[in-house]
């Protein structure tokens, strides 16, 4: 037999063992084998189990059962929500660190009302039910927890290990997300704003936000201030943004906006240089790359990333200058040829590089754009090369502009840039090359001409 009341501070439901559900009663009544099933499966959204998301009391018998019972429940949203974490922001998760405060706090901001005024007010109050201390705990059961955060870096290998393990955990139910909750009626009053669950989350480069803004509302927020947002160019994914007060500047990147455009270039790509596709593995390998490029060359850094379920954004450092692609100055083009070369050097590939991601400013080259980049292979560099090629015979570049920035490659590198050659003009190793034949051959024959 097992009778008991689970309270919370803002809410209770009352358990038996052979009683019919009855959510409408005051309490809610339940039987166990139904919260037993909501805590492991959520059957009925969690608006039972949800109760052990946060600090809970146990009046009656079989306390032991309905600990157990909660130590399932919490086990199970901790994956819920890493995974959760994972499909937003992509690898960027195995980068970050998270206060384990983030579990109960991102999964009460789904559940309702009654469950984010019970977890938020014990975070608001230093956590005096010890809620941070079992979710860590939990989560070093489950072995993403390093370093008193979880920390999911330390465990890569385990890492894959759990989400195959959520992926069968997934396929196991058809009922896996939460419903909202039915509201049981609330004592006292809770009128906190809801917290950012991307607060408890370090980046090693800039902050995140998990909540849904446009780009103004998105700086408004975390820069203060008024912003106005302006596309630059009819194409471009990024808006150049300037707060009103003291025009300070930033680039708002959005990466689902223009996301059309890479399912063409995707299919066009060759198999050893397979374009990404998708806002969130552009996303998250952007982030990574534009800091790891930067031992090589200029890149801006990353000041917020905001990656809700519908729409993701990078806000970042606007660096001044001339896009090489709007030059005609035969030195920029040498310049920016040059940078190609020594990002190759440095065993690095751009998948994608326009020359109007290369900023020319005050006698240095400065890259903006990195979201397909890759590290580098001979086939990686040749489809570069063909590449910066395509996108300068497209807008119109002087052909000899373009054989000035092809000869600044081969200046940097004679031996690799050779090398690209000859599989170029060999056609081997490409498995097909799908861009415009008259684009393409173009390319070749001024790759061919630099010496």
């Amino acid at each position: 037999m097992c009778r008991a009341l689970i309270r919370s501070p803002t809410y209770e439901i009352e358990i038996c063992s052979n009683c019919i559900l009855n959510l409408i009663s005051k309490p809610p009544k339940t039987p166990f084998y139904m919260l037993s099933l909501d805590a492991e499966y959520g059957i009925l959204g969690e608006k039972l189990a949800g109760i052990f998301l946060g600090p809970f009391y146990i009046e009656g018998d079989c306390r032991e059962k309905i600990l157990s019972l909660a130590e399932t429940y919490r086990k199970r949203i901790i994956l819920e929500q890493l995974h959760d974490l994972y499909t937003r922001i992509g690898k960027i998760t195995m980068l970050a660190q998270i206060d384990p405060y983030y579990i109960p706090l991102s999964r009460s901001i789904l559940l309702g009302k009654n469950h984010y005024c019970n977890v938020i007010e014990n975070y608001y109050e230093g956590d005096p039910s010890g809620l941070r201390k079992e979710y860590s705990r939990l989560a070093g059961i489950l072995g993403v927890l390093g370093d008193g955060s979880i920390n999911l870096i330390v465990l890569e290998e385990l890492y894959k290990k759990l989400f195959n393990r959520i992926r069968e955990f997934l396929s196991s139910t058809s009922i896996r997300i939460p419903g909202r909750l039915l509201w049981f009626p609330l004592d006292g009053e809770c009128k906190l704003d809801i917290i950012d669950p991307g607060n408890l989350i370090s980046l090693p480069e800039g902050r995140l936000s998990l909540i849904a803004y446009r780009p103004e509302k998105l700086l408004s927020e975390h820069l203060g201030g008024s912003w106005r947002c302006e596309q630059t160019t009819f194409l471009a994914s990024s808006l150049k943004c300037t707060r009103n007060n003291d025009k300070k500047t930033v680039i708002a990147k959005i990466y689902e906006k223009m996301q059309v455009k890479w399912i063409p270039a995707y299919i066009a790509s060759p198999a050893p240089v397979r374009y990404l596709v998708s806002s969130r593995a552009r996303l998250s390998n952007e982030y990574y790359w534009l800091r790891r490029l930067r031992d090589t060359i200029r890149t801006p850094h990353i000041l917020l990333i905001s990656a809700s379920h519908s729409n993701r954004i990078m806000i970042r450092e606007y660096l001044e200058g001339v896009p090489v692609i709007s030059s005609r100055y035969s030195k920029q083009w040498e310049e920016a040829g040059r940078a190609l070369a020594e990002i190759h050097s440095a065993g690095y590939a751009l998948g994608d590089p326009n020359p109007g991601n290369f900023i020319y400013r005050e006698g240095d080259i400065a890259l903006i754009d990195a979201e397909q980049a890759r590290r580098y292979s001979l086939e990686a560099g040749a489809w570069d090369l063909v590449v910066f090629v395509v996108y300068s015979i497209v807008f119109g570049v002087n052909r000899n502009l373009v054989g000035t920035a092809i000869k600044g490659y081969a200046s940097i590198s004679p031996v690799r840039f050779q090398r690209i050659k000859k599989l170029l003009l060999s056609g081997k190793g490409w498995g097909g090359v799908r861009f415009l034949p008259i684009y393409y051959n173009t390319a070749k024959k001024i790759i061919e001409e630099v010496g």
